[in-house]
C-alpha cells in the first residue's frame, strides 16, 4: 500500500492532535487530587485548631463543594472521551463510598482521629484500585504514600495527627494534582 507524503503528513498530524487532546484530558484528572487535597487540608486544620462544634461547619461545606466539583469534572471528562473506563472508576468510587458509610456504621471507629484515618485509608485504597484498573503506577504509589503518611501521623504524633494529615496528606494530594495538571497539558 502506497500513500502520498501529503496523506502521511495528514495522518501524522491527526495522530499528534489526538495525542495532545488525550494528554490534556489526562491532566484534568489532577484537579480531583487538588480538590480533595484542599478539602482534607482545611478540614483537618479545623479538627486540629477549632473547637469540635465548629468543625462540621468546615467539613460540611468543603465536602459538599468537593463532591459537586468532582461530579462536574467527571461529567465533563466523560463527555470528552468515548471510553467507559472513566465512568467505571467513577461508579467504583460511588460504590466504595457507599460501602464506606456502611462499614463506618458497623465498625464505629473510636474517636474522630480513628474515623478520619478510616475514611482516608479507604479513599486511598480506592486510589490504588483505580491505579490498577487504569495502569497508572503514579496513582498506586501516590495513594500508598498518602495512606502510609496518615498511619505514621496517627501512631507517632497522635496529638498533632490532624495537623500532620493536613500538611502531609492534604497538601501532598494538592502537590501531586498540580504535578499531574502541569505535566499533562
Amino acid at each position: 500500500m502506497n500513500i502520498s507524503p501529503e496523506e502521511a503528513q495528514a495522518s501524522l498530524a491527526a495522530i499528534q492532535q489526538t495525542q495532545s487532546q488525550m494528554r490534556k484530558l489526562a491532566g484534568l484528572n489532577g484537579y480531583f487530587l487538588i480538590i480533595w487535597g484542599l478539602v482534607w487540608f482545611f478540614g483537618c486544620l479545623a479538627n486540629q485548631f477549632l473547637p469540635l462544634g465548629y468543625v462540621g461547619w468546615i467539613w460540611g461545606p468543603f465536602s459538599t463543594v468537593g463532591w459537586i466539583l468532582s461530579a462536574i469534572l467527571g461529567i465533563y471528562l466523560g463527555r470528552q472521551t468515548r471510553s467507559t473506563f472513566d465512568s467505571r472508576i467513577g461508579f467504583f468510587f460511588l460504590a466504595l463510598f457507599g460501602f464506606m458509610g456502611l462499614w463506618f456504621l458497623i465498625m464505629q471507629p473510636i474517636g474522630i482521629k480513628q474515623g478520619v484515618l478510616f475514611f482516608l485509608t479507604i479513599t486511598m485504597f480506592g486510589g490504588v484500585v483505580a491505579g490498577i484498573m487504569s495502569r497508572a503506577v503514579s496513582s498506586i504509589i501516590g495513594s500508598l504514600t498518602v495512606a502510609a503518611l496518615a498511619l505514621v501521623g496517627y501512631y507517632l504524633l497522635p496529638a498533632y495527627f490532624f495537623l500532620w494529615v493536613a500538611i502531609f496528606c492534604g497538601l501532598t494530594m494538592v502537590g501531586i494534582g498540580l504535578v499531574i495538571r502541569l505535566r499533562w497539558r
